[in-house]
């Protein structure tokens, strides 16, 4: 027989209740984790005066947990979403009838830095997490904003998505070798966009962004939106645009009115969140892809330069990648050669505005893209490379898998300890990889051979 005892503060402190021979048992597994969250949490109902299945929902502090799920021993496995501040939280379990108060704390570690109290992304799908053409639950679990918030240790809330809210490609959507084109991603997105938007029809109330988010209450760190351009972060999309407008409703305004632009533009919500350290893996990745003429981006990049480092933050930008480097398709277009003349034009551009700014700093993923295509890395005993199934691009051609966002999270790693001076841990990469169901080897497990969309 298993006594919590409330009256102890050593057992708040541990975690933990007593069995009859005196055995400390942990309730929660475990019972500390950094500041940023999102990492499963196990607690053993077992010992409590209720069971798993009667649990309804689960606070840490003033966070509620998400991904409520049974293990197969009868425990319950959470999802917690991290804290703002460090130090312990109670925990609290609402079932039908009754709010309980565990006789245990979760403790939120310190981040790395100071400098990492608020950190805030923006940008586009890139840095949303996009993966096999859509934003979901997962993808937003492993975008590249939420890889780098784990080696920082800090506070990043993220809009996470109920699950199955898109559809996504998979590895059925490639092509037979050696071309293995992959679909039209723009052709998929509006396939499945009526779909989608009947799950988010009330019955009562109409339509709404909240019905897409896990949490929509939570003010999120990570304002990113698939198909946003220069301008619509800046100026916000227009009355037409109703991608944009419909994936920034999910991201940065699940209250704000259906398929509307958004009250607040994106830059806009940067600055009120007061931020000490900024980062954006794809500020202009769609206006390349697009190939918006550099003279419509000139008049644009200098304004939101000026406003991101106006507000104080040490701010870290991506530049872009060679697009020919990529292998999908939108709109019915792929890439070409001309693309990287104008991407180099456009790092030029953020090079050349960057320098203006002493907080302002670039992080060279175009470098490091043409070194991984050339050479690819391995991992453990695995090769990871930029070839279509290679490990790095998702199944859409476009975006890039967990690996290929942890991957990316490295380089902002990177530079933010060489810009900042900072002991940022790596990101952990071999457990993405071994995780990970693009990668070679989980291609191979699939019954299909990786290496038939190598050169």
């Amino acid at each position: 027989m298993l006594k919590c005892f409330r009256v102890l503060p050593a057992m708040f402190l541990l975690g933990a209740c007593t069995d009859t021979t005196g055995v400390v048992v942990p309730i929660l597994t475990p019972s500390s984790g950094n500041m940023t969250g999102y990492e499963r949490i196990i607690i053993d109902t077992t010992m409590l005066e209720f069971e798993a299945l009667q649990v309804e929902s689960v606070w840490f502090g003033s966070n509620p947990a998400i991904d409520l799920t049974l293990t197969d021993d009868g425990k319950l496995s959470v999802l917690v979403q991290g804290s703002p501040v460090p130090g312990p939280v109670p925990v609290r379990i609402e079932t039908q009838t009754k709010t309980h108060l565990l006789p245990a704390q979760f403790t939120y570690l310190p981040n790395q830095d100071p400098l990492f109290d608020q950190v805030i992304a923006f940008g586009a799908s890139l840095t949303q997490g996009v993966q096999d053409g859509t934003p979901t639950h997962d993808g937003v679990l492993d975008s590249p904003a939420m890889a780098l918030s784990r080696s920082l240790g800090a506070y990043m809330p993220h809009p996470v998505l109920v699950h199955g809210l898109f559809p996504t490609l998979d590895l059925d959507s490639v092509g037979p070798a050696p071309e293995c084109d992959a679909e039209d991603v723009a052709d998929f997105i509006v396939a499945a966009l009526p779909e989608v938007l009947a799950s988010l029809a009330d019955p009562n109330d109409g339509p709404s962004y909240r019905l897409g988010r896990v949490d929509p209450d939570l003010e999120v760190h990570n304002l990113a939106a698939g198909n946003f351009m220069i301008d619509d972060m800046l100026l916000g999309p227009e009355a037409d645009e109703i991608v944009q407008s419909f994936l920034a409703g999910l991201s940065l305004d699940p209250n704000g009115a259906f398929m509307s632009p958004p009250d607040v533009t994106m830059i806009e919500t940067v600055e009120q969140r007061f931020p000490s350290l900024i980062v954006s893996m794809d500020l202009m990745g769609n206006d390349v892809l697009n190939r918006t003429s550099i003279e419509s981006v000139e008049p644009l990049l200098p304004i939101l330069m000026e406003r991101l480092a106006m507000t104080g933050a040490e701010v870290f930008l991506a530049d872009m990648p060679d697009p020919a480097l990529l292998h999908g398709v939108i709109n019915g277009s792929g890439t070409s050669g001309d693309d990287q003349v104008l991407a180099d034009q456009y790092n030029d551009l953020l090079q050349q505005e960057a320098e203006r700014y002493p907080n302002v700093h670039i992080v060279p993923l175009a470098t490091n893209a043409r070194a991984l295509a050339k050479d690819g890395i391995w991992v453990e005993d695995q090769e990871i490379n930029l070839h279509m199934l290679g490990g790095i691009i998702s199944f859409d051609g476009l975006h890039f898998s967990a690996t290929g966002y942890a991957f990316t999270a490295q380089l902002f790693v990177d530079t933010i300890n060489d810009v900042l001076g900072t002991d940022v841990p790596d990101v952990d990469l071999a457990s993405v990889v071994e995780r990970d169901f693009h990668t070679p080897d989980a291609i191979r497990d699939a019954g299909r051979d990786p290496t038939e969309c190598w050169p």
